[in-house]
């Protein structure tokens, strides 16, 4: 699947399961952040209004972590954008946007399970790095950068390491430039590591001390005095000194209680809680405040006392770990709140006094909390009660009432477009994916006689838990078997097609947990087999055709975690989660061996096929059957191993591969997730926009006879097997899918409400429908996480500006509200999803011939009528074809230019540019085209000082050096491509590197030219003197896809964010990139950064331009060369990209050279001054004459056409540009070549193997002469200036074979609409007047050519004789016209014997009618022939006549 998908959820009519095990404030107190044991992390919505009144609504859940959320922290103290870090049982990292729970990056190397994270910020200099520290179940701590999660150094014990109870950051009284980090160990110890160098890899503890007590819940540190820690244990509360570590106070817990957390919340005041639920705020004795006199006096006889006790505390969390957090605002109301979470899913907040004096207080006075929310919240008031996907569709048998079911099992046909329910009361149900949506969703009419669910099943009488359409995997089973499996032990086995029951096989001790198909490429036996595991631990394998059990394993201990084959020798490993493996004899059914220890890494490794199992996990993530969007047929057999079985969905934009021309995909797939493993389903509907505009096009071009053929008789066909043959779906049936996903997404997407008039054209003319419901979209992102909106969570009501004719009232916009601006005002990555997918699907329905949701006719068409009323009727038909096509691009002009404007910019989360700028050249043509002109349409929003500001972010992050001397280098490995990368040490025109690994076998023309080049450049290398090599400041990236590409200077500025017009990046500065940025990231952000300063370059070279100058007038070193000249390097990094040479890494079709080459084109002028003009031309010409004709069927794919379309459109932008400059270069490399040029156009081997520029030149002859009538139209005069050069181009890239044939005029006419060009059709030859006064004589045969000096100054026209013999030349100028001899036509050059070409006679002319105007001076001036001895002269109308 590609990057394009846009998710919406069906929730259902339960609330999922949220029991929240940890909890976090965001520094701006705006959200509040919960993780739970099911691996769901929540965002809620904290509003502070007037009077300080709040308000907690719960907006998104990620569905992130496939383990439990251990602990949660906040990444930096960004007001508009904090992160979070959240850490799981399985050791996994990951960072999460708090706007919309996007996951930025994500850490899954450290084994172990973390069990504590916290942020801190170490400062030197002017610099500030956020870094993490985590512990968990290992002896280690661990540093990472809180940006890239990678680790930075560890910290290691020398003094009886073990585990880590509790952590904590301090600043260090004695060094205050460092930090400290506090440890409790397990083993009673407390140690201290002392931070201050990150430039070892491992730091040791500078002190340790035995402690007395052990089972260390929190440790805290005073950060209102630096002075005091809080260490917090089950029986007790401790306060030390920071300096001293001796014990100030102490506090033990109540009988039967323990405490569990704490921290302070003023310079002498704490807040406690307890495992029971109950939480203090205790003010501590005056000896441990560090300016009174007893302080560190613990002999000092003073007991803690107890404020105030918070009420409403519930002890209802899952673990032994604190569910409540601290939080102090540093702006705004300054807030003091804790917020505790329990296992209800409710979360409640009290908000603290500032307590100076205790006296003015009554003490031990319980404070209520003053806001408390539930993430069942939405589903208790009707108006936000989501719908689930059979809400209002199921009656009861007995008083046909409606009633809402609970869906326990999910399973989709893409290809049928079917989707099929198992629920919790035992039946299922099978019905129309989109029918059925487009009820649930929006104002559907679906008429009575056709109802959506096709059959209801019902043998189970208890939960149904899975389902499976073995077909759908492995193509060899009968694809109308459905086997479900249930809570009450059974396996039944249906008819899809009838709805019958089959069979059923009673032999589980327990309920059905998972079913999938067996391994096809091994054992006959497991031929049409499905494989079940149960509750029991049993595992069973049942053949469908035999209806019989061959294989029941049920003496597992624990729960089965994964299936493993060994087919060669008919053995059934199944790995338990306690470690030990059992091998199962296939043949026989019998237990061959049980194995434990480290012998069952080996067993494991050597298995043919993995089956992940899991059953005790909920299903967390989205499926990766559901995210590849491949065809069905596939073996569900995936690595265990959770990174390998993980799809990573970053954006693959830059990188990817077109698809063919023959739809791939499917534009909607269903999958189901929960978030618990006994919650109802979330079904989440996947539209992939990139598939779904593949299909458009395709069934576009399918007629309506054609599809009404293959309609099969049920509507609704599926695939039967019989006798082996298959019959397809039919072409009815996917194209009613591929128009109903369509018209679903866009009417889900559509910003409804925000202008009326078209909200009408799209009801009536268009078929989209008005949702009748709030939607909940969701996002993708990495890991194939899965962040959805909740239900009833809306943006503060903003202020739509809308137009005085518009007659909506705020009752209306109230009710409205979810469709026209609750997803726009949600997060930049949202905003930007949606805007692409309408755009481009708006466009593509544009340019359709079947462009609306409504039938074209509504009545039979009536062929007795007149040939008048045929007419009319037609005339209308092409009115109404018009108007919708007018409807869809309103659609996109809306969502493209106006939306910002009717929301207000304000109440509008922009773009983001960077993802626009990374789908500049998307595979998918109408997915580029809209990233193209959004990207235009942000940059022009946002003004000149936005633009600006994009290039004062975006601008460090452009290459500076390219290396031509050295192939390669050693550097640090490359994480992707597992080589090292190139460093790039010197700055000049960037060439080639040389590859050992070459895409193609046979000799490449650029190849060969790139790389002569590169020899060239390294001979006459020259680095200028203000650049000098620095080592120490640069990083070697590889491009996204493995290949090498660019590297950049460290930056020298403060680590900042910048939010503009959607733009996001964060310059990080340390001694080395690397350290701070990842590989990945790093490539990525150069990537962007040039795709970005290109496309403003070529769209605002101005502005580009001026920002240079005003950089190099303030940022100039000693040698004066300026050393942030963001053009040069702009123009450089682009031609570097184009000139590279083709490998494996770095294929010559790859999205980023399409860019490059794009970009190039477009702002030639500007970058101009810093190519090799002479190589790009040539690498360009050859990329454009790449077509089918030159590749095997086997290599042909679109990549390539794309290519060589976008390289011939960049020579016509360049053409148009600088035309001088492109004549005279292609001149110039003509001229080096001709006589090559000239055998190789008659066919005739050169002596010695020609150099690739003329191999490049005679294959791209056509592209040169497109070029060339290009020019002669759009500029003329540019053209007549250098028209001898355009004439030598146009006769070495001609056909000579069809010149023969075809004369010059015939084969190229518009070239002789100059009348300074003349041809004579009996001597092939033709005559070219130059601006400086002479005549060039070609003979077409054998493209040789002889000078004429006629006269001083420019020729205005000339003209052949009928029989060749003479010439006759007129130069406006000089106001005469000369005949000139050239001898016979038998002669090449008409010359018999020692005869020179000469001047015969010279007339004077009559030229007052004619201005000297160059522009026009060629269309007002012709000599025509009369005879071989006599012409006219035409010269704005006054006729002169001459003879020889």
């Amino acid at each position: 699947m590609s990057s394009m998908v846009v998710p919406v959820a069906l929730w259902g009519p339960s609330p999922p399961t949220h029991h929240i095990s940890c909890i976090i404030v965001t520094p701006d107190q705006n959200t509040i952040v919960t993780g739970t044991p099911d691996g769901q992390i929540c965002l809620w919505d904290l509003r502070t209004y007037q009077a300080d009144t709040l308000q907690l609504i719960p907006k998104a859940l990620i569905f992130g972590h496939q383990s439990p959320v251990t602990a949660l922290a906040i990444a930096n103290d960004k007001w508009e954008k904090a992160s979070i870090i959240s850490t799981a049982e399985d050791g996994e990292i990951c960072l999460w946007d708090s706007d919309d729970g996007t996951c930025m990056q994500y850490q899954s190397q450290l084994r172990g399970s973390h069990t504590d994270i916290q942020t801190f910020q170490m400062t030197s200099g002017l610099k500030r790095l956020w870094r993490v520290i985590v512990c968990g179940h290992y002896t280690d701590i661990f540093i990472l950068d809180a940006a890239t999660l990678e680790v930075v150094y560890k910290l290691e014990s020398k003094i009886a390491p073990d585990w880590v109870s509790a952590i904590c950051v301090t600043k260090s009284s004695l060094n205050e430039e460092g930090n400290s980090v506090i440890a409790l160990c397990a083993n009673r110890m407390m140690k201290n590591w002392h931070l201050t160098d990150e430039s070892q890899e491992i730091l040791y503890e500078t002190e340790a001390k035995m402690l007395s007590n052990d089972n260390a819940n929190c440790v805290r540190f005073n950060q209102f005095t630096n002075h005091a820690m809080l260490f917090v244990y089950a029986l007790c509360w401790q306060i030390y000194d920071l300096e001293s570590y001796r014990l100030l106070y102490e506090m033990p817990a109540k009988d039967g209680d323990s405490w569990i957390g704490g921290d302070f919340v003023d310079v002498n005041d704490i807040s406690v809680w307890s495992q029971s639920g109950a939480t203090y705020i205790f003010r501590l004795p005056k000896k441990c405040l560090p300016d009174t006199e007893s302080f560190k006096n613990v002999s000092t006889e003073e007991n803690a006392i107890t404020l105030h006790t918070l009420s409403g505390c519930i002890s209802q969390n899952t673990s032994s770990k604190s569910v409540l957090n601290f939080s102090y605002g540093s702006r705004g109301s300054f807030h003091k709140l804790i917020v505790q979470g329990n296992a209800a899913g409710e979360v409640r907040i009290w908000k603290l006094n500032s307590y100076s004096d205790a006296k003015n207080y009554v003490l031990d006075h319980d404070i209520e909390p003053i806001i408390s929310g539930s993430l069942a919240d939405p589903w208790k008031n009707p108006k936000t009660k989501p719908n689930g996907i059979l809400d209002n569709l199921i009656t009861l048998d007995d008083n046909k009432k409606e009633c809402n079911v609970s869906i326990s099992s999910t399973l989709f046909i893409a290809d049928r477009g079917i989707l099929i329910c198992g629920c919790d009361n035992g039946d299922i149900y099978v019905a129309d994916a989109c029918v059925i949506t487009l009820m649930q969703f929006l104002n559907h009419k679906q008429s009575s006689a056709t109802n959506p669910i096709i059959h209801t099943m019902k043998r189970h009488n208890k939960r149904v838990t899975c389902l499976l359409h073995p077909y759908s995997d492995v193509a060899s089973y009968d694809s109308k078997l459905l086997v479900s499996g249930s809570s009450d032990f059974m396996v039944n086995l249906w008819n899809i097609e009838t709805g019958a029951w089959l069979y059923t096989f009673a032999i589980h001790g327990g309920g059905i947990t998972k079913l999938f198909c067996c391994p096809q490429n091994g054992s006959s036996r497991l031929a049409n087999c499905i494989c079940g595991i149960s509750r029991d631990h049993a595992v069973s394998i049942l053949s469908l055709t035999e209806r019989k059990c061959i294989l029941l394993a049920g003496r597992h201990t624990f729960p089965v975690n994964s299936i493993r084959w060994r087919l060669n020798e008919d053995f059934l490993v199944v790995s338990c989660t306690d470690g030990t493996v059992y091998v199962w004899q296939i043949e026989t059914g019998c237990l061959d061996r049980c194995i434990s220890g480290t012998a069952t890494t080996e067993i494991l490794h050597i298995c043919d096929e993995v089956t992940m199992v899991g059953i005790d996990a909920t299903n967390n993530m989205i499926s990766l059957s559901s995210l590849t969007g491949a065809s069905p047929n596939q073996s569900p057999n995936i690595p265990i191993n959770s990174t390998g079985s993980m799809l990573n969905l970053q954006d693959t934009s830059m990188i990817g591969i077109d698809n063919a021309c023959s739809p791939t995909g499917y534009p909607l797939r269903i999958a189901a997730v929960k978030a618990n493993l006994y919650d109802s389903d979330i079904q989440i509907l996947l539209f992939d926009t990139e598939s779904l505009i593949s299909h458009l096009l395709h069934f576009d071009k399918v007629s309506s006879d054609e599809l009404e053929d293959s309609q099969d008789e049920d509507g609704i066909t599926f695939t039967t097997n019989s006798d082996s043959a298959k019959k397809p779906v039919t072409l009815l049936r996917q194209s009613q899918i591929t128009y109903d996903s369509a018209q679903l997404e866009l009417s889900c997407l559509h910003a409804w409400d925000l202008d009326p008039k078209l909200d009408e054209i799209c009801i009536e003319r268009l078929g989209l429908l008005h949702p009748n419901r709030p939607i909940t979209f969701g996002i993708l992102s990495k890991r194939r996480s899965l962040s959805l909106i909740i239900p009833g969570w809306e943006p503060q009501p903003p202020q739509l500006q809308l137009n005085i004719d518009e007659d909506i009232s705020n009752a209306t916009l109230e009710n409205k509200s979810f469709v026209s601006y609750s997803h726009w005002m949600l997060s930049s990555s949202l905003t930007t999803q949606h805007m692409l997918a309408i755009i481009s699907i708006s466009n593509t329905l544009m340019e359709m011939n079947h462009t609306s949701f409504i039938s074209e006719f509504e009545d039979d068409i009536d062929y007795s009528e007149s040939n008048e009323e045929a007419e009319d009727r037609e005339m209308k038909e092409v009115t109404r074809v018009s108007q919708i096509k007018a409807g869809w691009s309103q659609i996109a002009t809306l969502h493209c230019v106006l939306l910002p404007d009717k929301l207000g910019k304000h109440n509008f989360k922009a773009p983001l540019l960077q993802v626009l700028a990374r789908r500049w050249q998307h595979k998918c043509l109408e997915i580029r085209e809209a990233a193209q002109a959004l990207l235009l349409a942000e940059l022009n929003r946002i003004g000149r000082d936005g633009r600006q500001q994009i290039i004062e972010v975006w601008s460090p992050h452009v290459p500076r050096n390219f290396d031509i001397s050295q192939n390669s280098a050693s550097t640090p490995m490359d994480g992707n491509a597992g080589t090292p990368t190139t460093m790039l040490d010197n700055v000049s025109t960037p060439q080639l590197h040389h590859s050992s690994t070459m895409a193609s076998a046979l000799p490449s023309p650029r190849k060969a030219f790139l790389s002569q080049r590169s020899s060239h450049f390294r001979k006459q290398k020259s680095v200028p003197s203000g650049i000098a090599n620095k080592p120490d400041r640069n990083v070697s990236i590889t491009v996204s896809n493995g290949g090498n590409l660019l590297q950049s200077p460290a930056n020298e500025y403060l680590e900042r964010r910048i939010g503009l017009g959607g733009i996001e990046c964060g310059v990080t500065t340390t001694k080395s990139l690397q350290r701070s940025i990842s590989a990945y990231e790093f490539r990525r952000r150069q990537i962007t950064a040039i795709v970005m300063m290109g496309v403003i370059g070529a769209e605002f070279s101005n502005e580009l331009d001026a920002s240079t100058v005003r950089r190099n007038n303030q940022n100039r070193d000693k040698a004066g060369l300026p050393e942030n000249d963001v053009v040069m390097y702009t123009g450089k990094a682009l031609q570097f990209l184009i000139l590279q040479q083709n490998s494996m890494q770095f294929p010559g079709n790859s999205t980023v050279r399409r860019t490059a080459i794009d970009l190039i084109g477009r702002g030639f002028a500007l970058w101009q001054p810093y190519l090799d003009v002479a190589s790009v031309l040539l690498v360009l010409l050859d990329l454009s004459c790449e077509s089918a004709s030159k590749m095997s069927p086997s290599n042909l794919s679109v990549t390539s056409l794309d290519t060589s379309r976008t390289a011939r459109h960049a020579l016509s932008l360049i053409a148009t540009s600088k035309p001088a400059l492109l004549i005279t270069t292609l001149s110039v490399q003509i001229g080096r070549n001709s006589p090559l040029l000239i055998s190789l156009m008659q066919s005739t081997p050169p002596g010695s193997q020609p150099p690739p520029s003329a191999i490049i030149l005679f294959q791209s002859r056509a592209v040169v002469i497109h070029v060339m009538e290009l020019l002669i139209e759009k500029a003329s005069q540019e053209v007549i200036d250098l028209l001898v050069e355009v004439v030598n181009i146009i006769l070495h890239c001609s056909d000579q074979i069809q010149l023969k044939s075809r004369n010059l005029p015939d084969s190229f006419p518009s070239l002789f609409k100059f009348s300074m060009v003349s041809f004579c059709s009996k001597s092939k030859r033709v005559a070219v007047g130059s601006q400086k006064g002479q005549v060039m004589v070609f003979d077409t045969k054998s493209v040789r050519s002889q000078a004429l000096l006629a006269y001083s100054s420019p020729i205005t026209a000339l003209a052949f004789s009928a029989d060749g013999r003479f010439i006759a030349i007129f130069s406006l100028s000089e106001a005469y016209l000369s005949f000139w001899q050239i001898g016979s036509s038998t002669n090449i050059f008409g010359m018999i014997g020692n005869f020179t070409p000469k001047c015969v006679k010279k007339c004077k002319v009559n030229t007052s009618k004619v201005q000297d105007s160059q522009a026009v001076v060629h269309k007002l001036v012709r000599i025509v022939w009369l005879n071989q001895k006599e012409l006219v002269l035409l010269t704005n109308g006054l006729e002169q006549r001459f003879t020889v």
